[in-house]
């Protein structure tokens, strides 16, 4: 009975009430999944007269060379419903192999065209599948390129398709080791598009928006955004990741939902004035149009309330100073007077007086101030708030230089 409950991937608190059932309910249930395993996977058990069972029969046709699209969308969409059917030991099976094979076909059909949506939805889902399993899991979270090719997905130009990435990536951002992973997929894959690291996902929330509601992508971008905010280790870099997006354009993208209301404050979104103009508008819209409406709501408040709760604690940080970090004036202000008549004075005039000497080129400045800005990131933000040892602190400068070569 052990071994059925693993098989069937029950939490320990769905084992509970199986264990106290009687021994002729057990017999049957093990009677049932016996039959159940022997035989072939409900639903698309054959595929143009070649039977596939076992997850080796699913590898072969997966590595076959040049199968054509329909083929190839065909065993995958069979695939999908073979890991949602069968139970813990065929998914295994099917195992890293399996996934490689996976990964392979979404990568190269990562491309712009919308020819290859429909495949590459069918490779997400089955992810999907796969990982709802604590082994099809960490396989996926330990493969070296699999978050890397699904970061790749995030294209909101085939919200289909960026909308499945955003439902694996979200949910990998909340556990142990996942966020660090996830936040390095997505920056890898910017940087080699040479674009602001989170332009794609904040681009995704206007891109889904659909008609008088908000889609799901929109959704699924401000889920993945509170993911990835909310799961940073401290004050420090919750503010410096939130601060990103609001530069790459969430920040506009939200005031422009609230332009025609008062804001009380420069500090917050006003996302009262959003969910009051969201619930009149869609005043007749249906249940699921109100049903999504009221998800989107969540997760504006979320990030409203989360915002704040930062900012409240950064005004502590500096004696109940209140002030705009969004505005240059207000930033320099502040560091000014943190540092006026103190030992760190000069260094901060030294700061100033060297950033003065950079090239007066319009196209070359912003290179110079990326690279001083990912230095002071890198000597700033730390884990747990400890102290680098600033006698053998190094900093990653060909990461760095990567990101600029050629600009």
């Amino acid at each position: 009975m052990i071994i059925l409950q693993d098989e069937m991937n029950l939490s320990e608190e769905k084992k509970a009430p199986l264990r106290r059932r009687s021994k002729e309910y057990k017999e049957k249930m093990l009677l049932g999944f016996t039959t159940a395993v022997t035989m072939p996977p409900i639903g698309l058990k054959k595929l143009k007269d070649h039977k596939m069972e076992q997850p080796e029969d699913y590898i072969f046709d997966l590595s076959a060379p040049n199968p054509s699209l329909d083929r190839l969308t065909q065993i995958i969409r069979s695939l999908r419903v073979a890991l949602t059917s069968n139970p813990l030991t065929w998914v295994h099976a099917f195992g890293p192999t399996g996934l490689e094979r996976i990964l392979s076909i979404l990568d190269s059909y990562n491309k712009n065209d919308t020819e290859h949506n429909r495949i590459q939805k069918e490779c997400l889902r089955c992810l999907q599948k796969f990982m709802n399993n604590t082994v099809g899991f960490k396989q996926v979270l330990n493969q070296d390129r699999a978050l890397s090719i699904i970061a790749e997905c995030l294209n909101p130009a085939k919200k289909g398709v960026m909308l499945e990435a955003v439902k694996i990536l979200a949910p990998l951002c909340l556990v142990p080791e996942g966020h660090s992973k996830v936040l390095e997929a997505i920056t890898i894959t910017a940087e080699k598009s040479q674009r602001q690291r989170f332009l794609q996902i904040v681009e995704g929330i206007s891109k889904g928006y659909e008609g008088s509601g908000y889609g799901s992508l929109t959704l699924g971008c401000l889920q993945l955004i509170n993911a990835i905010i909310s799961k940073a280790h401290d004050l420090e870099y919750r503010m410096h990741l939130r601060n990103e997006f609001l530069r790459t354009g969430l920040d506009k993208m939200l005031q422009a939902q609230a332009m025609e209301s008062p804001v009380p404050s420069p500090h917050f979104i006003n996302c009262a004035y959003m969910v009051s103009q969201t619930q009149s508008q869609l005043h007749s819209a249906n249940r699921l149009e109100n049903d999504s409406t009221q998800d989107l709501m969540i997760q504006l408040e979320y990030f409203k309330s989360d915002k704040d709760e930062d900012y409240y604690e950064l005004v502590h940080k500096f004696d109940n100073v209140f002030i705009d970090i969004q505005e240059l004036d207000d930033c320099y202000d502040i560091i000014k007077n943190l540092v006026k008549n103190t030992p760190s004075e000069n260094h901060f005039l030294s700061i100033m007086q060297h950033l003065m000497f950079i090239r007066d080129d319009v196209d070359i400045r912003p290179a110079y101030f990326k690279l001083i800005d990912g230095c002071v990131s890198q000597i700033v933000l730390h884990k747990d708030g400890v102290d680098p040892d600033f006698r053998q602190f190094l900093v990653d400068t060909d990461l760095l230089l990567e990101t600029i070569t050629g600009k």
